[in-house]
Formats: C-alpha cells, structure tokens, sequence
C-alpha cells in the first residue's frame, strides 16, 4: 500500500542511491521524467467488472509526491479524448518514494486493503486512463485496438480479459505503451513481477491419467522465465509427495521459455500434485510452478462407453458410471474431445452404481431407444439416464495425419484434474 506523511517507507530509501534505491524495490529507474506512474490496472476482470478493477500508482522518484492536485482521468476509446475525472488525490497528503497507491472499484471483492475504493468504470478498451497534476500530464496508458494518438504514449497497450495490463518491470517509463506494458496475472499493492519467477505455458502429460499405481507418466512442460532476471542454469526437478525425478534446467533470460520431459512413475493412487522446482544458489528461495494433479487409479465417475459413430438418428452419446461411496453431482464434472475445449455436463444426482447418458440429441436417442425395443431396459439393474448436452465436443471417426487414432475423450473433475480418458 501507499506510504503517507508519517506512515513505513521503504527502509533502502535515504540509504543507498537511486540506483540502487531502484533495485531494491524492483524496478529501473524511469527513462523519462521520474515520478508517479500508472504501474498496474485490471479493466477487463474475469467475470462481472464490478467490485474487481483496480489501478495501481507507483511513485518511482527519490522523493515523496504530493497527491493534492493529482486526479485519475478515463476516456471512451468509442468517443475520443473526451476525459473524465475518477479520482482526485485533495487531502491525501504525500506518497513516499518507492510506495504503491491502490484505487479500486466501489464494493471491493478482492482480499487486499485497497487505499481508496471509488467508481472506475474503465470498460474493456479500446479505452484510456491518464494522471494529471497542475503541470499537466503524468502519465497516459492506452490500451486495447486504439488509432487515436491523444489516447497512447508511442503505441496502446495489450488487453487480455481476466489479466491485468502491467508494467515489467515495475515503474518501467520509455514513454510507449506498448513496450512498457504486458499483460499479467493481476497484483493489487504488490509487486507486477519479482526478480525470479516462472510460469508453465504448455503442459502435457502421457498418458492423460494412469489406470493404476506403478505405472508411469511422460510429462513434457513449456516453462517460461516470468522474472525480471535470468533464471540461473541449474538442476531442476519434477516433485510430488513422496518422489520427484531430476532434470537440467540451462540459463534462460526474462521472457524465454525452455521445454522439459520427466518421465516418473508414481505408485500411490488417487490425485497425484505434481510441482517444477529450480533451486536458486546462495540461499535463495526455490522457483516453483504448481503443474496441477494427475489422477493414479479409479475416480468415482468414469467414463462406461463411448459412441463415436451413431446409427441415422441416434445421434453421438457418452455413457458414465458413478462407484463412489457417497452420492455425487454430474455437473461438477466437464469433458472435452482432442481437438475441442471443456463442455460443463449437465446436472444430475448420481449414486452409487448409477449409469447416466449425455446425449447430442437427447430426444433423438430416446426415440432411437424405443423404436429399438430398449426403451425400459428390464434386464438392467441401473437404467440409464438420457440427459440433453448444453455443448458437444463433435467426436471425430477418422484419425487426422498428424496421430494414430480419431479422437479422444477426456473426463475432468472440479479441480481440473483430468480422471478418466478414453481414445
């Protein structure tokens, strides 16, 4: 948070030069006029808008800035530089050297103490946000497919829905948009990026689950250095409770990316939490990414059987079992096929030994059933349920050039933790 007249400053400040002053905090010095900035702002928050923007201030400068004439502007992208004022800084004194300023929407929902809650209204660009003080201008972000130079420094920012338009590193100032921001993961009063960091940007694991315990795993991972240093050269490792496998981790800079396969074998069944972890040399805190889980032996739901090729009006259909012990919900679970995204399953209780079906073409299978003598199913124990799909993943019948086989239906649980495939 921001720190005021008579509030904690940043105790390298007053100590070291400004160089140094800026590294300490984690930022470079301003290649243009030093000072206060826009150093951070979600307009486009993952879900309803409002409660969940915010925009951060940075005072990059080696002194304090008066906040009494500075004001927060928004132009509609759609009108032009047509500014109106969101926030105006009267009566609330001075913002230390190095320290953060967090505005943020009216009816706050995220879990960090915000300095001033006001209305932002930033919309989901193309849109533009600017700092004023008596001397004019402070700063100017554009972001989004703007054209209209008065709303940009050099070029508009990158938009992203759910991700925050962010300047890497901290307080960074060249003067364009463009150059100066990313889209992150958001980070209200806290630093955009630390020194090291990394992300998986692409994960795949083979098989997607294990039928059973002691079998093994080929996971290949993309890890991009997200840091505002060079990940240092090193053993790396794949960890899980109770194991890991080693891998050589070679000197990567901010921003690139290295790919790595481990190939583990895992005896202990259920959900399996598997992480990356570079140790850092000299004492320093280990780099680690959580991967996800992934699923050793029997979930409670499964997929029973699969029609890829239906005969003229039964249309494609996925059948799933339910052994867990406890009743169950259907809609806690999603399934995709290779080539298409996750589809939310309709709800139903399930209990124990129940068979359920999702159809295409709820209506069509139903009649197909009864024109085909298995409306009742006597002989069953648990009829099946016919239940209509919101979305259908499409099941392909021929296998494409680039792999062995059609297509693949993969079964994930709440937690994202693919339990159950089938090919």
């Amino acid at each position: 948070m921001g720190a005021f007249s008579g509030g904690v400053s940043f105790p390298c400040a007053g100590r070291l030069g400004l160089a140094a002053v800026a590294l300490c905090l984690g930022f470079a010095p301003s290649s243009a006029d030093a000072g206060l900035v826009i150093n951070e702002f979600l307009p486009d928050p993952a879900g309803s808008d409002g409660g969940r923007e915010f925009v951060e201030l940075l005072n990059t400068g080696p002194a304090p800035v008066d906040l009494d004439r500075v004001s927060l502007q928004f132009a509609n992208g759609a009108i032009g530089a047509d500014w109106a004022t969101r926030w105006s800084g009267a009566g609330w004194g001075t913002l230390a050297a190095g320290a953060r300023f967090l505005l943020a929407d009216r009816n706050w929902q995220g879990p960090e103490q915000p300095d001033v809650e006001v209305y932002l209204g930033l919309q989901n660009g193309p849109d533009a946000i600017r700092l004023l003080d008596a001397g004019g201008v402070l700063d100017l972000v554009g972001y989004g497919p703007l054209t209209d130079p008065e709303l940009f420094e050099g070029g508009p920012a990158d938009l992203a829905s759910g991700l925050s338009v962010a300047r890497r590193p901290d307080g960074r100032d060249t003067g364009h948009n463009t150059v100066d921001f990313v889209v992150a993961q958001p980070t209200p009063g806290r630093a955009n990026f630390q020194p090291y960091a990394a992300a998986a940007t692409a994960l795949d694991f083979d098989p997607p689950f294990l039928e059973r315990s002691g079998e093994t795993l080929r996971l290949s991972v993309v890890v991009r250095n997200e840091g505002t240093e060079s990940l240092p050269a090193g053993p790396c490792r794949l960890a899980w409770s109770g194991g890991e496998v080693g891998s050589w981790w070679d000197d990567t800079g901010p921003g690139d990316s290295r790919t790595l396969t481990f190939v583990a074998r895992l005896e202990r069944r259920g959900p399996i939490e598997l992480s990356w972890e570079l140790p850092l040399s000299g004492g320093q805190d280990t780099v680690r990414i959580q991967l996800g889980s992934v699923q050793v032996g029997a979930a409670a739901l499964q997929l029973n059987e699969v029609m890829p090729a239906p005969q003229t009006g039964q249309g494609e259909w996925l059948e799933f079992r339910w052994s867990g012990s406890r009743p169950g919900n259907l809609a806690d679970y999603e399934v995709r096929d290779e080539d298409g995204s996750w589809q939310a399953l309709p709800p139903t209780v399930l209990t124990s030994g129940s068979l359920v079906v999702v159809a295409q073409d709820s209506l069509g299978l139903s009649q197909w059933r009864l024109d085909n003598g298995d409306a009742g199913c006597s002989r069953c124990r648990n009829p099946s349920r016919i239940l209509a799909a919101s979305g259908w993943p499409s099941l392909n019948n021929l296998p494409p050039a680039d792999r062995l086989f059609a297509d693949r239906i993969y079964l994930r649980d709440s937690l994202g933790t693919v339990i159950d495939a089938v090919a």
